[in-house]
């Protein structure tokens, strides 16, 4: 009886062990486990060797990039227009012409006003002399009249120096004004499309109204706004792709033209100005919506993976990879980093297969 129970005690105790075994190892394996991704949901994906680009996305509008805007040269009423909205126009061709009766009155005025003070201060100076050669000849009177005679030249070359000063400003209002003249027949400062401004063929103008514009439809560019976070990261030179919002189909290529160094006024958070000159296309006009990629980083050749396969422990980066049926975890150095695709320095070859979860 004591036999039985002996190996009875044995017998339980052998399972006892057995069965702690083997939670044992199910616990290990389960710990294992977390080292790679469980097989059920594994997606296997190729490290392959592409062209990485990194971009930046503008919006803005299309302006034309070369535009010179037309003034009234002085106020007066316009007696004809020469063109019309949208026509085509060269350099030096008469756009409008002026009702100039006015202005040549007033020259010629002026003109008159100037020949008589330019005779004036030549009398003058024949007097000065006249008096000055006087003075030499005649003795020294007594301090009285010599004091009189010093007052008297001294006014006088006061009332010539006036004189000289008024004429000078007469010439330079003639010149203006002959200037004025010589714009009653404005002619066109550029070659391009003559648009009007707010008012059609306007009659009646003042000094320096803006009149119109003179556009070339065939260079345009994308004024746009980026945050003090993307200003650093854009260049002069650097390419953009560009999209029209209202056609689907048109593509564009561009390239940075300016980038502003100062925020622009006004904004509730900092925004630079960012200008991109566009190719010629046919169709595309001013105020258009555009929407536009900088490409400001480029690598081509690159070892990339899919940037949700990139993990980060502290600072340390790794993938899984499997490599004859066996899923690891390796360390990589990463490159240049896009929101789909990073580029693998070291860690990972071509043709590796990347394990995601």
């Amino acid at each position: 009886m004591k036999k039985k129970s002996t190996w009875i005690l044995i017998l339980l105790a052998v399972l006892i062990l057995l069965i702690s075994v083997l939670l044992f190892t199910m616990n290990r394996n389960a710990g294992l486990s977390t080292s790679a991704p469980p097989e059920a949901n594994v997606i296997r994906l190729k490290a392959t060797v592409e062209d990485i680009t990194n971009t930046i996305e503008v919006k803005g509008k299309s302006s034309y990039a070369e535009e010179e805007n037309v003034y009234a040269p002085f106020a007066s009423e316009i007696e004809s227009w020469e063109v019309q909205e949208g026509s085509q126009v060269k350099k030096g061709q008469v756009l409008f012409r002026m009702e100039d009766s006015e202005l040549q009155n007033s020259i010629a005025l002026s003109r008159a006003n100037i020949e008589k003070q330019e005779l004036e201060v030549k009398l003058s100076k024949m007097r000065r002399e006249l008096s000055e050669e006087n003075g030499e000849t005649q003795e020294l009177g007594d301090k009285s009249s010599a004091f009189e005679e010093y007052a008297g030249t001294q006014q006088s070359e006061l009332e010539a120096r006036l004189s000289e000063l008024q004429l000078d400003v007469a010439r330079r209002e003639l010149e203006a004004n002959e200037r004025k003249l010589a714009l009653s027949a404005y002619k066109a400062p550029s070659s391009g499309i003559f648009l009007f401004g707010e008012e059609k063929e306007p009659k009646l103008v003042e000094d320096q109204d803006l009149l119109g514009r003179i556009v070339d439809l065939s260079k345009l560019q994308l004024i746009s706004t980026v945050s003090e976070y993307e200003v650093f990261k854009i260049k002069e030179g650097m390419e953009a792709d560009i999209r029209a919002d209202a056609f689907k189909d048109l593509k564009l290529k561009g390239v940075v033209q300016s980038v502003s160094k100062f925020a622009k006024a006004g904004a509730d958070s900092a925004q630079f100005e960012v200008v991109i000159s566009l190719d010629n296309s046919e169709g595309l006009i001013a105020g258009l919506s555009l929407t536009g990629s900088i490409v400001t980083d480029r690598k081509e050749g690159a070892v990339v993976v899919p940037t949700l396969a990139v993990m980060r422990e502290d600072d340390e980066y790794y993938v899984y990879v499997e490599q004859n049926g066996v899923i690891e975890r390796r360390t990589v150095e990463l490159g240049l980093e896009t929101p789909d695709k990073t580029e693998i320095v070291s860690g990972v070859a071509e043709g590796d297969t990347i394990v995601l979860q």
